[in-house]
């Protein structure tokens, strides 16, 4: 069978970050060097199992062990294989809404592990695509936010480095009095300032309600505040020794930062 095959549409029902599918053509290369015709395979971490469901479906081996360090993906594969009536009923049976997703993350964190059914089809719930409409709007792929924080790289660089405005604004930052009397109009500068902070700050609340569909009053504390406080002290810092290309340096700094601080409680596959 010609490695191109390979290549299909991945055949696992999980949308998994691993990507070992991608190593299927590797291992029927390892297959076919050890004169291996059909051998069963046995994967102890196969997450998504894309390379072992492959290996099978394209008749490479005779059978596949597939097993997971994280129960509820082990729980998941058992669902699968075990209860396949009652999960496709369930597949069929239940709505994709808001309040079902709480009802499967809840599921989901409790973890029990007696529960095999019901386990497994939470974990499969909540990793597949969660737009209400997908086949309108998709959420795979790029998150909107990336290309918006890319545009504002560029413009938010452009204008401090490239524009009078912008020198004026490092001037009033390094020494006010200076800048007074060097001609700048502090005042007006400093307006400015705040204004495309507000902007920026209204912008960003937008995409923090849209992440949710909705908002709370207690919205803003937490660690949304600490989130900030590490933006604002990687701004300081690397203005401090980048100077012009402070921005550049600020926004992918202050995102890995952020992201390092977020609880790991919130990424689930």
């Amino acid at each position: 069978m010609a490695l191109e095959s390979l290549m299909a549409e991945p055949y696992s029902p999980l949308r998994y970050p691993g990507g070992k599918a991608k190593l299927a053509e590797f291992l029927v290369a390892v297959l076919r060097c050890n004169r291996l015709h059909q051998p069963h395979y046995v994967e102890p971490y196969a997450g998504g199992a894309g390379a072992a469901l492959r290996l099978l479906f394209e008749e490479y081996v005779e059978g596949i062990t597939i097993n997971d360090a994280d129960p509820r993906i082990r729980c998941f594969w058992q669902a699968v294989t075990k209860y396949n009536d009652a999960f496709l009923a369930l597949i069929e049976d239940v709505e994709v809404t808001v309040e079902e997703w709480r009802q499967q993350r809840m599921i989901y964190e409790k973890r029990d592990l007696r529960r095999i059914l019901q386990l497994g089809f939470a974990t499969f719930f909540l990793n597949q695509e969660r737009s209400r409409r997908p086949e309108i709007t998709s959420i795979k792929g790029v998150p909107y936010i990336v290309p918006l924080i890319l545009i504002l790289l560029v413009v938010l660089t452009y204008l401090l480095s490239r524009t009078s405005f912008g020198r004026h604004v490092y001037a009033v930052g390094g020494n006010t009095e200076a800048a007074r009397r060097a001609g700048i109009n502090v005042r007006n500068v400093k307006i400015a300032c705040f204004v495309f902070c507000s902007t920026l700050a209204a912008v960003a609340g937008i995409l923090f309600a849209s992440r949710d569909n909705s908002i709370s009053p207690s919205t803003g504390g937490s660690t949304t505040l600490l989130f900030a406080v590490a933006a604002a002290v990687m701004a300081v810092s690397t203005s401090a020794w980048a100077d012009s290309e402070a921005v550049a340096y600020t926004l992918p700094v202050a995102g890995l930062t952020t992201s390092v601080v977020r609880p790991s409680a919130e990424s689930t596959y």
